[in-house]
């Protein structure tokens, strides 16, 4: 044989021995074929550049615009339906940025319940940013035996351009059989520590005996203001628990405020409805409709009912944005308010009306002309001085504690549209405008401990994303930058009253959320999740406390307390004081 028989035999199989790109067209030369366009912000365009392009004929090219919808996740996506399970691939791409504010290619694998399964999901070492040439992105990941398909996704969050090409996914070796072992036990030392640390709680009717709770008692000893924080707004078994908690703590422990994500104003004036017993149209007056339910309802038939004895239990808002149906009085009873001190000009008040039917009417699109806002900040400034001129008389006629409320709902509202004008200009960057709404809401909790409920004891009712703290610490979608520059309320509210606040986040292995109808699957949880944890201890309801120094949570680990993604990763005890663990979520009704 000629000695270049061997060479030529070897350059031959070659291409044979490879692994097959798992990309079929990573240069696009066919068009965008199988990438999908996820377009959640309405700002975003994608199309092929046959001029800009690493190599070949064309790269894909993607656009996003400014505007409210930029502070969302868009991107260009392809679904890999088969996997190397078991093996590792090497992901690599072309990429090329002009302006871009944050971007990152995704690469991830799912399981058959569609939970992801890779810990660090970006190719790129670090997020996208600015004006750059092509450059290569290359990063190899392991496919866990459990994986039944992959995705990679070109994401832009906030505004800026980007092409990509040369996209391409190699399987390094064939891979395994995917492994469908059976549920592995809880280890002795978890099951040990969780037996001390967490409360088997019974039920979450709000009726009925609540024996069950007592060992809150000692671990709440000493706080003040008890958090209760949510996944979603539409989880009916969390909201069946936390408002089983309220009466808990207004009975046993001696709550005596419940304080709503809601508007300042509108639930403390809610509190005249409910003296009436009137708990449904205390609740459609003071809170956001996204709580009106069945559930919550029967918390404030409850609350009525409390409002007429010895113990009442008072309803307040901490939140500067408008809610119930009572928003619609609050400039007129301000008005009124003012009276003593010369009350308000007419004209002022039309400008201010005018900013407020703005709000009402563009929701998030708010974007006032110029010559309105002018208006009605000046009228807003005159009507403070006229209120801290006027102060003495008003008090005459008032009282100090009223004139106070309506001195910190005049703040308050002038937060409320700040906060509603900085979502469609886009000037404060990606926390920006929930930075600006945090801090009022912060500043109406501290209002509300210091000054209108001195010495009491407060149940608060919100989002966890608003009520936790540490949020540095937190990972999203491998991104260890998401929550960078954001300073929530909790935080805030973590450093004023440190150990007197307890913050309880909810967690679900599984089951329905939804609301008004329109109803979700709760995707199951990851390996070794806090949530894979706590399902294999084997109680449907738990009360966990977080804070012991020692204890299996003491690192890094996923957990879904801020939303259902189990692409959520912290150390838990920096960030909640407690976790309040559902089996099976149920939707709100």
């Amino acid at each position: 044989m000629s000695p270049l028989g061997p060479l030529l035999l070897l350059a031959l199989l070659l291409p044979l021995l490879a692994e097959k790109d798992l990309v079929p067209d990573g240069g696009f030369e066919k068009g965008l074929g199988e990438w999908q366009e996820r377009d959640v912000s309405g700002v975003l365009a994608v199309d092929l550049d046959r001029k800009q392009r690493k190599s070949g004929k064309a790269s894909a090219h993607l656009l996003k615009s400014g505007g409210p919808g930029q502070f969302r996740a868009d991107g260009l996506a392809l679904p890999l339906p088969a996997v190397p399970a078991g093996a590792r691939v090497a992901v690599s791409a072309q990429v090329r940025g002009k302006d871009m504010r944050n971007g990152w290619l995704k690469f991830t694998a799912y399981d058959e319940g569609g939970n992801q399964l890779l810990d660090q999901v970006s190719v790129n070492d670090e997020n996208l940013f600015g004006t750059f040439d092509w450059r290569k992105v290359e990063k190899e990941f392991p496919i866990p035996e459990e994986a039944v398909r992959a995705e990679l996704v070109l994401y832009l969050y906030l505004d800026g351009e980007c092409w990509l090409d040369e996209v391409s996914v190699v399987p390094l070796g064939k891979g395994k059989p995917r492994a469908a072992g059976q549920e592995e036990p809880l280890d002795a030392a978890t099951r040990k520590w969780l037996d001390a640390h967490a409360v088997k709680v019974k039920h979450l009717r709000l009726r009925g005996g609540m024996e069950d709770l007592a060992p809150l008692k000692e671990i709440l000893k000493g706080v003040r203001i008890v958090q209760l924080g949510e996944n979603t707004h539409r989880d009916g078994a969390c909201f069946e628990a936390k408002a089983r908690l309220v009466r808990f703590l207004h009975e046993e422990m001696g709550f005596e405020v419940l304080a709503f994500e809601s508007g300042l104003y509108e639930c403390d004036r809610a509190n005249d409805l409910l003296r009436r017993g009137e708990g449904g149209d205390a609740m459609r007056a003071g809170i956001f409709g996204i709580w009106c339910n069945g559930i919550v309802e029967g918390l404030f038939d409850y609350a009525a009912a409390e409002s007429r004895g010895r113990n009442p239990l008072l309803l307040a808002g901490f939140d500067c944005r408008g809610s119930g149906n009572l928003r619609f009085e609050l400039l007129d009873r301000l008005a009124a308010f003012l009276e003593p001190a010369g009350g308000i000009a007419a004209g002022d008040l039309a400008a201010l009306k005018a900013l407020e039917a703005g709000m009402e009417s563009m929701g998030d699109g708010y974007r006032p002309e110029s010559k309105d806002l002018e208006a009605g900040l000046a009228a807003w400034e005159r009507v403070r001085k006229a209120l801290d001129a006027g102060r003495a008389a008003l008090v005459a006629k008032h009282g100090a504690e009223e004139t106070e409320f309506f001195s910190r709902v005049l703040d308050n509202w002038r937060d409320r549209e700040a906060f509603e004008r900085s979502k469609t200009d886009g000037s404060l960057g990606r926390h920006g405008s929930n930075n600006l709404r945090d801090g009022a809401m912060a500043r109406n909790l501290e209002w509300l401990a210091r000054t209108r409920f001195p010495g009491k004891r407060i149940v608060v009712w919100g989002a966890t994303f608003h009520l936790a703290r540490g949020l540095a610490g937190v990972e999203m979608e491998g991104n260890s930058r998401y929550y960078e520059g954001c300073r929530n309320m909790g935080q805030a509210v973590s450093e004023s009253f440190g150990k007197e606040v307890f913050t309880l986040g909810f967690a679900a292995h599984g089951g329905k959320g939804g609301a008004f109808g329109q109803e979700f699957d709760v995707p199951k949880p990851r390996k070794g999740s806090v949530e894979d944890t706590l399902h294999r201890y084997g109680a449907p309801f738990l009360f966990v406390d977080l804070r012991p120094e020692e204890g299996p949570f003491r690192r890094r680990l996923r957990m879904a307390p801020m939303s259902y993604s189990r692409d959520i990763e912290a150390v838990w005890p920096t960030v909640l004081d407690g976790v309040f663990y559902v089996e099976e979520m149920t939707p709100a009704r």
